[in-house]
């Protein structure tokens, strides 16, 4: 699932750009989509939102969500090391 996921939200035949809060989570992510084989010529990471503190940048920041998933997770054939 959380395959087709990644691939509905981030196809691969697409320039991505990436940005979170602080940009951090973008580089995770990153390694994420090179694991998959995206082609990491087309993925950028922008930077964190939080380095766009000028108010000349409101009009294109936002603190709302945009994008809502629910996820039910389920773990099988775990061992206790």
């Amino acid at each position: 699932e959380s395959e087709i996921l990644l691939n509905v939200l981030f196809p691969k035949d697409k320039t991505i750009f990436l940005m979170c809060q602080s940009g951090g989570r973008v580089a995770v992510l990153m390694k994420i989509l090179n694991a998959y084989g995206y082609d990491m010529s087309k993925i950028y990471n922008v930077g964190g939102m939080g380095q766009y503190t000028d108010d000349a940048f409101a009009p294109y920041t936002t603190d709302v969500i945009e994008f809502k998933a629910e996820v039910t997770y389920s773990f099988e054939g775990l061992t206790k090391n």
